[in-house]
């Protein structure tokens, strides 16, 4: 059994540390641009690096940010970006000046610990008897293994819905490198 913690959405309620939508409660250190059109990325979405749910060293922040715009998000232009304990800057109520994506719906994010069996015991064959490994969540077993590289791990998955997100499939997976680099791709 692999330790999971699935997702459960609040709507509006997007002001603890988890959250879709809404502005970051911490400022990057450089703000994020999209390096096709030096246009700057809006803030999507933040969670807490606790050290169970979400282990990246000397992170307290994962944010997303995206563009902002009406078509769907290639899987290039999301940029996942770490608050570090070094970088961080606290962003008060209303302060924040930068993007965020009216099309979100703001919601706060609690979590849910489960035991998710070892990617051996899965039938990736039986795509209902296993399309819960799908949900949004961190750790746990990824739902989409072929999309781990050897070394890699599934860090966390989040979905479409209940947020508004468009990533132009049904998942968007940060995925952590053995360097310590971040990915991300989408499913």
């Amino acid at each position: 059994m692999t330790k999971a913690y699935y997702m459960r959405f609040h709507k509006g309620e997007a002001s603890g540390l988890d959250r879709i939508g809404g502005s970051p409660s911490h400022i990057p250190a450089d703000y994020p641009i999209n390096p096709k059109n030096g246009a700057p990325l809006g803030f999507a979405a933040q969670f807490e690096c606790h050290p169970d749910r979400l282990p990246i060293n000397d992170a307290i922040l994962l944010q997303l940010y995206y563009p902002d715009d009406d078509v769907y998000i290639p899987l290039d232009d999301i940029q996942p970006i770490l608050i570090t304990k070094s970088t961080r800057l606290a962003s008060p109520s209303g302060f924040w000046v930068g993007l965020t994506d009216p099309a979100l719906t703001p919601h706060g994010i609690s979590w849910r610990e489960s035991d998710d069996p070892d990617s051996s015991e899965v039938d990736w064959n039986d795509i209902f008897g296993c399309s819960f490994l799908r949900e949004s969540k961190s750790m746990g077993t990824c739902g989409f293994p072929r999309e781990i590289q050897t070394g890699e791990r599934c860090l966390l998955q989040l979905e479409e819905l209940p947020g508004g997100f468009d990533f132009g499939g049904d998942l968007c997976l940060v995925i952590l490198k053995p360097d310590g680099s971040l990915r991300v791709t989408t499913v």
